[in-house]
């Protein structure tokens, strides 16, 4: 139970951090 809420909580903590991630990727994957 410990487990799965600190996984909620980090998800919930950089999923804009995540967004801004692949953002990036998707522009280096289109420049190539």
């Amino acid at each position: 139970m410990e487990m799965s809420n600190t996984r909620t909580r980090w998800r919930d903590c950089n999923q804009s951090e995540v967004i801004l991630f692949l953002s990036l990727w998707t522009l280096c994957a289109m420049r190539i």
